[in-house]
């Protein structure tokens, strides 16, 4: 019984709660609905006053537009006032053109003369009086006393003056009233909007819609004729049309006309040099408020309804959507982002489990970095997403493969022998190669670390074992390496030395050396290459070929390229302001650079920055980078076009030496050491002297490096070779000593 009470109690709370809910919901409804009411009836008053804003500038235009014309007529009458019939016939062409309906002028007696040949005496009409009084003017509504037809026109005129200034007549231009009611908008509140003119008096003299208010009629009257309006007197409902009540205009205004409620707004408009004043006004029935505010008071209804509802619904699973939220929280831990399978931490937590040895191989993606500067990040992602698809496909039961970072994949092989494991790796990275073709990707191969997983061994260790031993996978025929304690320690001071460039290079550690080159017949200084050296603080000198290949790998040598050549710029710049002998010097650029966007424009920006010539400055390629594809002979061209010569660096070393000859995007071929170094032969002689020989019947430009010797100098003389860069003349520089040298361009030796 104690139990059935308390949740009976349970159940009245619960009731109680709902009801109040209910309560507040419907006053907040209530009053939203009242806001909302009220916020329709403002947002109409402001667009009936934009209407009416717009009605009255229109109006105004068309009224100057005929009134400037007006003004030339008169202007040319006054200067031939003898010809004034004469000239009023040249004004029929005009007539036409802005559908008027005639032009003429009265005399003083009255007499009217008009373009259509008309005559009448029209001095009794109100505008004949005004213009007498050197007043111009616009009418009111008119019957056409020289049409048979008498329809209704407006007649816009001013006074004529004689030389004495005095007036001795008045000019006119006739238009049909039917003409302005084109420019009135129309359109306004889906074709509900209404608008006419009137004067001070009420009289109509424009109208959109004659059902509303005609032409003539007078738009007080037809107000206090409808019993609506009785409310206020005829001087009150007069004074709240034309807006001298002084309320705000933006003041919700009803009006009733024929027993239909309107909400208007009135604007006032001076014509005629602001001796005219009319007002447009412009309406809407309070029905279309009514019906729209009907619309949205049912859309709100319905959207408590649905939000009701939802309360409900949302009460009932929110337990449901929890769970599902704990789910979902947990594979997003798990999941990789770009594949959409397991990801590192699914990897070493399915691994740990699993409990038996095995091997952990770290997949690497050779040349990726390259690959992402090259097609962008899009494709790049579609083909990491391309490589999970075959990993996931091919994936055996005794296996588990996991997506790691940009690049890389971990794989896990469950009591593999050796030669099974190398035969399985080989198959995968076969299976990529031809993904990578399809795409046209040609460049792009898996690389392989592996290492023992085993009871003892933690997980944590062996996958960084696996990322030790795909670096040695770079220089193996198969691409698959063990890892061995050696390479770890390497690999240790290889990532130290990556954490510590972009360091380095802001505290200047990374200097610039000059080697210089000379002619080979004159020994005159012609040239140098800027060569890179890393000296630490402590004078402590790391080589190139220790910290070059890591900033390949990892993307970071096109920053350290960028720096190289904005500071050779900088001394070429100095330099020039020195009035020293400056010669081009070349910069060394990288596969990465030139496969990274817009790369022929942020060197050209360089160079422009420090405002030198573009001869100044020369570029360095590999032979093995030349012919890596059509896009970067293109690149190497484009170069060319903006000035700046193209040196093929190390020609003779590798397989494609000749056919590169081919590509034509190249101004100096310099020629390796070794085949310097094979000059001691009779036969390295002669293929030295003969390669000099054919390249040079081709047009280039050829330099040897590595010219060490007098003997080698002596030999290099007869081959016809341009320049000379060695030892033997001078060994790489700091920048103040290669300044000095440009002093003395003749080398000793």
């Amino acid at each position: 019984m104690k139990k059935y009470l308390t949740r009976k109690k349970k159940i009245f709370s619960y009731v109680s709660v709902f009801f109040v809910c209910l309560i507040l919901v419907i006053a907040a409804v209530t009053r939203c609905a009242f806001l909302i009411e009220g916020s329709y009836l403002e947002q109409i008053q402001r667009n009936l006053a934009d209407v009416a804003g717009q009605n009255a500038d229109a109006l105004k235009d068309q009224v100057e537009i005929r009134y400037d014309l007006l003004k030339s007529i008169a202007c040319r009458f006054e200067l031939e006032p003898e010809r004034r019939l004469e000239n009023l016939y040249l004004f029929e062409p005009v007539s036409d053109s802005f559908h008027l309906k005639r032009i003429g002028y009265c005399d003083v007696d009255g007499t009217a003369h008009a373009t259509s040949g008309d005559e009448s005496n029209l001095r009794n009409r109100e505008f004949f009086r005004k213009g007498m009084n050197g007043q111009a003017w616009i009418s009111d509504i008119l019957q056409d006393a020289m049409d048979e037809n008498h329809e209704y026109v407006t007649v816009m005129s001013m006074p004529l003056y004689d030389q004495d200034k005095n007036v001795d007549g008045v000019v006119g231009i006739t238009y049909r009233t039917v003409s302005l009611s084109d420019e009135l908008s129309n359109g306004s509140f889906e074709g509900f909007g209404k608008t006419i003119v009137f004067n001070n008096r009420g009289e109509v003299n424009i109208t959109s819609d004659p059902a509303f208010a005609k032409v003539s009629d007078n738009i007080f009257s037809r107000l206090w004729d409808c019993k609506k309006n009785t409310s206020l007197s005829r001087f009150e409902m007069t004074n709240q049309l034309l807006n001298t009540d002084g309320i705000d205009t933006f003041t919700a205004r009803k009006i009733c006309v024929d027993d239909i409620e309107y909400y208007y707004h009135v604007t006032p408009v001076l014509l005629m040099d602001d001796s005219v004043e009319w007002y447009v006004l412009s309406s809407v029935p309070a029905d279309y408020l009514t019906q729209r505010f009907a619309t949205s008071r049912h859309h709100l209804y319905n959207m408590v309804m649905y939000v009701l509802a939802f309360g409900i619904i949302s009460v009932i699973f929110l337990n449901i959507i929890k769970r599902r939220q704990r789910r979902m929280t947990y594979n997003l831990a798990y999941c990789s982002s770009i594949t959409g399978g397991p990801n590192t931490d699914r990897f070493k937590q399915i691994v740990s489990s699993n409990g038996d040895a095995g091997y952990i191989v770290y997949m690497n993606i050779e040349n990726f970095p390259y690959t992402s500067l090259a097609i962008g990040r899009k494709r790049s992602e579609a083909l990491v997403r391309a490589i999970w698809k075959i990993l996931s496909f091919e994936e055996a039961a005794d296996e588990f493969f996991a997506h790691h970072g940009n690049d890389a994949f971990y794989l896990y092989f469950d009591h593999y022998s050796k030669e099974k494991l190398e035969q399985r790796l080989l198959e995968l990275q076969s299976l990529i190669r031809e993904e990578a073709a399809a795409q046209q990707i040609s460049w792009i191969s898996a690389r392989f670390g592996v290492c023992r997983f085993g009871e003892e061994e933690m997980i944590e260790g062996a996958c960084r074992k696996s990322e030790v031993a795909v670096q040695g996978a770079l220089e193996t025929a198969n691409g698959i390496d063990y890892f061995d304690e050696d390479r770890q320690k390497k690999q240790i001071e290889s990532q130290e030395l990556e954490d510590k460039f972009k360091d380095a290079l802001l505290t200047g550690e990374f200097h610039i050396y000059f080697q210089p080159k000379y002619q080979t017949d004159s020994k005159l200084l012609c040239g140098a290459e800027a060569l890179v050296r890393w000296i630490k603080e402590d004078g402590t000198i790391i080589r190139p070929d220790m910290f070059i290949p890591l900033l390949e790998r990892n993307g970071d040598i096109t920053v350290l390229d960028e720096y190289i050549m904005d500071k050779v710029c900088s001394y070429q710049a100095k330099w020039i302001k020195e009035k020293r002998n400056v010669v081009p010097v070349s910069v060394n650029i990288s596969k990465a650079t030139l496969y990274s966007s817009n790369v022929v424009e942020r060197y050209m920006n360089i160079i422009q920055k420090y405002e030198l010539p573009p001869y100044l400055i020369q570029l360095e390629v590999t032979e093995t980078l030349a012919t890596a594809s059509d896009n970067i002979s293109q690149l190497l061209n484009r170069f060319r076009r903006m000035g700046i010569r193209i040196l093929m660096d190390d020609f003779g070393t590798g397989y494609t030496a000749l056919s590169t000859l081919n590509l034509r995007c190249f101004d100096v071929l310099k020629m390796d050491k070794s085949l310097v170094d094979g000059m001691e032969t009779e036969y390295g002689k002669q293929l030295l002297e003969n390669v000099i020989e054919m390249t040079k019947n081709l047009g280039y430009e050829i330099t040897v490096e590595g010219v060490e010797t007098v003997e080698q100098y002596e030999i290099l003389k007869g081959t016809g070779c341009d320049n000379i860069q060695g030892y033997l003349f001078a060994k790489p520089m700091p920048s103040e000593n290669f300044a000095e040298l440009q002093n003395e361009p003749e080398a000793k030796i």
